[in-house]
């Protein structure tokens, strides 16, 4: 099957565990200044306007500085490949960079040992993620319905590091108080009790304000602009439609405040 062959790829970093279990992650490190990105899907000229806007507004910023992708990163646009590469690079001094699992990577993930979730993927901007390998129509549809021609589509256009970058996805960051996922959860129950396809995939009523000082910043349903309350930030505006994509600045000392690739907001 696939997934032993993908496993055979970094089974020495994550022999001591399933590969496909996602974390949690809980930083200790101080930021002087986090920014969270929305849903690039594969737009890369987006992602790196908008990352050059932020390290230009933060370049008389001291301290430790943190960029957070609230994941799906691939599908839909024409570059997801590319965004991953980019996700790989290395940052500018003074910041680090971090990325969530999303449900656009968990699918892909999920498809690659599953020939019927390979072909809803496709349906679901899969088509375009394959098409950024490099991988044309043609070898797409012989690998519909072949588990064994997907295993050789994906270990011959996927670089290694690009298999292990989207196994690794954390589900959720915690950085203090604030809560990094995909999708924000339901409402009523705390970060670390939220269920995996919850955090991947909810929609519907949202925690605008929390009794437990949590504020949960998340993207993946399309806002026109991002929504900014005490208990929940989206900043998901849709950008492979919209060509407006947009992060919320958080610091201890300043209120939330949105930049994207159009204006400041």
């Amino acid at each position: 099957m696939i997934f032993e062959r993908i496993r055979t790829l970094f089974a020495n970093e994550h022999s001591d565990r399933e590969i496909s279990a996602r974390s949690r992650d809980v930083l200790k490190q101080k930021y002087s200044v986090i920014y969270a990105i929305g849903d690039v899907h594969g737009r890369l000229d987006l992602l790196r306007q908008l990352e050059a806007k932020i390290v230009a507004h933060e370049a008389n910023t001291g301290g430790p500085k943190l960029i957070v992708q609230l994941g799906d990163m691939i599908d839909r646009g024409p570059h997801s490949a590319q965004v991953i590469d980019h996700m790989l690079s290395r940052t500018p001094e003074g910041w680090s960079r971090l990325a969530l699992a999303g449900n656009h990577e968990t699918t892909l993930c999920d498809a690659m040992s599953n020939s019927t979730i390979f072909e809803r993927w496709l349906g679901f901007g899969g088509m375009e993620t394959l098409g950024s390998y490099g991988i044309g129509q043609r070898e797409i549809q012989s690998a519909i319905g072949n588990p064994r021609r997907i295993a050789d589509l994906v270990q011959a256009s996927f670089p290694p590091e690009h298999i292990k970058f989207l196994f690794a996805l954390p589900l959720s960051i915690s950085v203090g108080h604030a809560v990094f996922m995909h999708a924000g959860g339901r409402p009523g129950v705390s970060p670390d009790a939220q269920e995996e396809k919850d955090i991947l995939w909810y929609t519907g009523e949202r925690d605008d304000t929390r009794s437990d000082g949590a504020l949960v910043v998340h993207g993946h349903e399309i806002v026109p602009e991002p929504e900014i309350y005490s208990g929940r930030i989206n900043v998901d505006t849709g950008a492979y439609r919209t060509g407006i994509l947009s992060a919320v600045r958080l610091a201890s000392d300043a209120p939330p405040r949105v930049l994207n690739t159009s204006t400041d907001v």
